[in-house]
């Protein structure tokens, strides 16, 4: 798997790959996951952006599409990873992952089949509680909130993912901006918009 390394600089321009600035120590509350009051989550959304990402000493960058409706989902990439587009989904107890190349490849486990397929650890199926600005419920950790109650700053399952540019969409406060940043892996999302499903 190579990734392209001359792809990444075009993140720079988007304002994806530098990580924002960190409030001052005073303005931040930091607090284990069962004291924080998360704000609601959407269970129906889309998502559209750019990502830059990151494995070891390669790195690459994609566009994003993310359906999100429950537990299933269809997940987008393209121009990355070596292998071209990638579409991932979840239907029921399926995980179907199809490349650039034209094989399906089908599993029960996401995480599992994205490192077989193409080498990257992702914990893909916490994923989606992290890019909405919300931690994975069965999983113990660490929140950093700002003065307004926004979270600016979560560590769960030995990652740290960090947030800013907040909006609201359909009254959920969802993040404009995420860094992912663990087990040998960065993911940088500049997400272009929200769309929430009732």
């Amino acid at each position: 798997m190579r990734w392209v390394l001359a792809l990444l600089p075009l993140l720079l321009l988007a304002g994806c790959a530098t990580k924002p600035p960190m409030p001052m120590e005073e303005q931040i509350e930091v607090l284990d996951l069962d004291q924080w009051s998360a704000p609601a989550r959407p269970a129906h959304w889309t998502l559209t952006g750019r990502a830059a990402l990151e494995a070891g000493d390669e790195a690459g960058s994609a566009s994003v599409q993310w359906a999100q409706s429950a537990d299933q989902y269809r997940l987008a990439l393209r121009g990355t990873l070596g292998v071209g587009n990638l579409d991932l989904r979840r239907d029921n107890d399926e995980v179907v992952l199809k490349t650039g190349d034209g094989k399906t490849y089908v599993a029960r486990d996401a995480r599992e089949l994205l490192q077989a397929v193409t080498g990257v650890d992702w914990p893909v199926e916490i994923l989606r509680y992290w890019v909405t600005g919300h931690a994975a419920p069965w999983l113990s950790g660490q929140a950093r909130v700002n003065a307004s109650g926004q979270l600016i700053e979560l560590r769960q399952n030995d990652w740290v993912i960090q947030y800013d540019r907040y909006q609201v969409i359909n009254g959920y406060e969802l993040p404009g901006r995420i860094w992912a940043e663990g087990e040998g892996s960065k993911v940088r999302l500049a997400v272009r918009n929200w769309t929430i499903e009732e």
